[in-house]
């Protein structure tokens, strides 16, 4: 396990920035929500935008001259692809990986491959006006951490602490962590760990490290001078550059070569206006 990674782990959707105009973006200093972001599409940006794994939630707010409404994003488990409105404003809130707050009435575990309505399960028509009517960034990044920020309330049961843990070291580690260091970590079982990481998250530890580590060859390759494929395989912890080749076709639907020439890094950081 290296334990001389950022305890800080943020997901990246990479996407959205190569379609965007310009990508605003805000990280959060409460412990719930990664960042803030704000878009409006390119205008020579395709009619759908790809999605990737990164184990995290978003709520997308989209405000037209037609109206205002927003959804509740549970995280992908595979590439998926997002429909993109022209003229319209996209205001996004992206959680931490595993992270969900109890005030958005949910469990990650119901949320893999699935978009909800976040009025009908919230019913809470007041903040998605009052961000709709907003114009400024962070004004509207205030208005909703006011009420939806912060961890999941916990509980008496043993995942209200166990999961937390195990996601803080996974995330810690870039995703480079076996069941076998979890039970050397936490000193409960595989089978008991598998149990409560499932139920919570409606995935394996197996597959939610998946995602983290592909995230962090993704955040590599987003870099200028990254290096070479090969170097990025072995530094990520995969197998050879074969078995990184072979999450991507999974989880990005291309090949490296590919996906750097979809980004191109130069342009992708241009894109990006830090508030």
């Amino acid at each position: 396990m290296n334990r001389n990674t950022p305890a800080a782990f943020y997901p990246v959707q990479p996407f959205f920035v190569t379609n965007a105009e310009r990508y605003l973006k805000h990280l959060s200093g409460d412990s719930g929500i990664a960042h803030y972001y704000s878009y409006t599409t390119d205008k020579g940006a395709p009619p759908a935008t790809t999605v990737i794994p990164d184990g995290s939630v978003d709520v997308i707010f989209k405000i037209g001259a037609s109206g205002a409404s927003a959804s509740v994003c549970g995280y992908v488990t595979g590439v998926r692809a997002m429909l993109l409105e022209p003229d319209v404003e996209y205001f996004g809130v992206r959680y931490m990986p595993g992270c969900l707050p109890s005030a958005l009435g949910l469990r990650m575990c119901d949320l893999a491959d699935n978009v909800l309505d976040f009025v009908e399960v919230t019913g809470d028509r007041r903040t998605l006006e009052q961000i709709a009517s907003e114009r400024d960034f962070l004004e509207r990044a205030r208005i909703f951490e006011t009420k939806y920020s912060g961890p999941a309330r916990s509980d008496d049961s043993t995942g209200s602490y166990l999961v937390p843990a195990l996601l803080a070291n996974i995330l810690e580690n870039e995703g480079q962590v076996h069941i076998r260091d979890m039970e050397n970590y936490t000193g409960f079982s595989e089978r008991y760990i598998r149990n409560v990481f499932k139920d919570a998250l409606g995935i394996s530890p197996k597959a939610f490290c998946n995602f983290i580590r592909f995230q962090a060859a993704v955040k590599m390759l987003n870099r200028a001078g990254c290096g070479s494929i090969a170097d990025i395989a072995i530094g990520c912890g995969y197998f050879d550059q074969s078995h990184l080749l072979k999450e991507f076709h999974r989880y990005a639907g291309e090949s490296p070569v590919r996906y750097l020439s979809a980004i191109d890094p130069p342009n992708y950081w241009k894109k990006i206006v830090l508030t």
